[in-house]
């Protein structure tokens, strides 16, 4: 119930924003269609064009599918796929039979409303290259425990007793939020914390191995900005998109999940054969030149500045 006296009230600011300003072609809903409602809600007494972007799993629920079978364009990252094809069975099941459900699921799918995207890299915001030589650890997300940080901070006090390295921490303390997070500062040999740190880039640059512990994530951005960096990526080995696109000891160095021993033995084998950050920095930089954001986003800039065109340029 509060959750729709919520959106209830962001739709109505809306509609009084709109009546303020000159008519809108179109809309883009930037987050998902759970967290977008209220332009659903307003939608039928307006004729913009509705865009939708999901960034990630969306909610299996009926209202879900109702927003995803209004939106006119809808653009989601490939690991949302499974997310939102439960999403339509759902919405459909309330009218027909499961199994027809499904089939109007796959075919509203394979519709060219629905276009999924990677994420990319703007030229101007390029990561700075890495400084190669002392091995040096980065790590850079929020506090959400599903970002995996405590999975780091166990591996680091195995370090301490071994082999310490300089490691920088970067984070975000989220804010109003229901979701378990993780504590930060901690106190660890050869650890320097940064909260909300403006100089991301600089601290960045500054490192040589990027150390990713979030649990399945969507995408993985920081990712991608580490490796066009020239950083030795270590990511788990979950199934993700990045375990999908990269190559273990080609490419990037993958450990077991959720587990601080196997990140540690990875981290320590860097630190033993320091050549090997440049060999697999570079690899991946190479990987990072195919995610420049003005390919990725091309089909999606195209949609918003051509409100009325009823095809996606390709090109």
């Amino acid at each position: 119930m509060r959750f729709w006296i919520k959106q209830l009230y962001f739709a109505l600011m809306l509609m009084m924003t709109l009546l303020r300003i000159h008519p809108v072609n179109s809309v883009v809903g930037m987050s998902g269609p759970g967290i977008d409602m209220a332009l659903y809600l307003i939608k039928p007494f307006y004729h913009f064009k509705l865009i939708q972007l999901i960034h990630g799993p969306v909610g299996c629920s009926r209202s879900i599918g109702y927003c995803l079978v209004k939106a006119d364009l809808i653009f989601a990252l490939e690991s949302a796929h499974p997310s939102i094809n439960a999403a339509f069975i759902h919405y459909f099941s309330w009218k027909v039979n499961t199994e027809s459900a499904t089939e109007f699921a796959q075919f509203t799918l394979s519709t060219p409303r629905y276009l999924f995207f990677t994420n990319g890299i703007s030229h101007h915001h390029w990561p700075t290259s890495c400084t190669y030589g002392e091995p040096r650890l980065f790590w850079s997300a929020s506090l959400l425990k599903w970002k995996g940080l405590d999975t780091l901070i166990d591996a680091g006090k195995h370090l301490a007793e071994s082999t310490p390295i300089p490691t920088d921490i970067c984070y975000i303390k989220p804010e109003r939020t229901a979701l378990s997070i993780s504590q930060a500062p901690v106190d660890l040999p050869c650890f320097t914390w940064h909260q909300n740190p403006r100089n991301l880039d600089e601290v960045r640059s500054q490192n040589n191995i990027f150390a990713s512990t979030s649990q399945n994530e969507p995408f993985g951005l920081s990712i991608l900005e580490a490796m066009a960096a020239g950083m030795c990526v270590l990511i788990p080995r979950d199934g993700a998109y990045w375990d999908r696109i990269l190559t273990h000891n080609v490419d990037c160095i993958k450990y077991q999940p959720n587990n601080s021993k196997d990140l540690f033995l990875s981290i320590k084998k860097l630190i033993h054969s320091p050549e090997l950050i440049p060999m697999l920095g570079q690899k991946a930089k190479k990987v990072a030149e195919n995610y420049h954001a003005e390919t990725s986003y091309r089909e999606i800039v195209y949609a918003i500045s051509h409100p009325y065109s009823r095809a996606v340029r390709s090109d």
